[in-house]
């Protein structure tokens, strides 16, 4: 018998074989799980968190509830919506 077909080497190349899909499943559930986060956080793209005294940041170059941030006077529009959301979420 040629090593190749030996049952040893067989069940050697099959227990690898296991591992590495094992292995690529683990990958896998990873990178979905990762996926889903940078979903998650794109709907909040374009802003930062609020500061007690600053209140929240707006980048540039980005389109926030469909205003494409250019100008000083696109952030104050896009700062009146969003205090006009939180003030309509706090009446709820």
């Amino acid at each position: 018998m040629s090593k190749k077909n030996n049952l040893s080497t067989r069940v050697r190349y099959h227990n690898f074989d296991k591992e590495r899909e094992a292995a690529a499943e683990k990958k896998k559930v990873a990178k979905a799980k990762k996926t889903i986060e940078k979903k998650r956080t794109k709907s909040m793209a374009g802003t930062s968190k609020p500061k007690l005294k600053n209140g929240i940041k707006i980048k540039r170059k980005v389109a926030i509830r469909g205003i494409k941030i250019r100008t000083a006077e696109d952030k104050e529009r896009v700062k009146d919506i969003l205090k006009q959301e939180k003030q309509g979420k706090m009446q709820m």
